[in-house]
């Protein structure tokens, strides 16, 4: 498919993204991402991303997905990019997933804290 991930293994990250509980963790400074899906098969997939360097004029990541141990994705992504490549697209689109999931799951929590409260006059 991109040279990196075959259609199979795309389609098996996006489900256990939209299917499965995502964490993150960002360092204080937003130098590093993480992503964390646990899987079906008791194994992690992660997606990370790295800041290489930084400028005024623009600001270099390194993004990486992998799945147990095996990195199955790598790009380096500079901010002044204004096309991607293929491969560099999907990356980003799972990362863009996993933000909108993080979203999803936290309006779902707080509706539910919405409907477990009771008011008493």
């Amino acid at each position: 498919m991109n040279g990196f991930m075959d259609q199979d293994l795309l389609d098996l990250i996006r489900c256990a993204i939209r299917a499965g509980w995502v964490s993150v963790f960002n360092d204080p400074y937003g130098d590093f991402k993480e992503y964390f899906v646990p899987l079906s098969n008791e194994g992690l997939l992660v997606l990370s991303r790295t800041m290489l360097s930084t400028s005024s004029a623009e600001t270099v990541y390194e993004y990486v997905v992998s799945v147990g141990e095996n990195e199955v994705a790598t790009a380096v992504i500079s901010t002044k990019d204004k096309i991607h490549s293929p491969a560099q697209q999907v990356v980003l689109e799972l990362f863009c997933q996993c933000a909108h999931q993080i979203v999803a799951q936290e309006m779902r929590g707080l509706l539910n804290s919405q409907v477990e409260k009771v008011y008493h006059s």
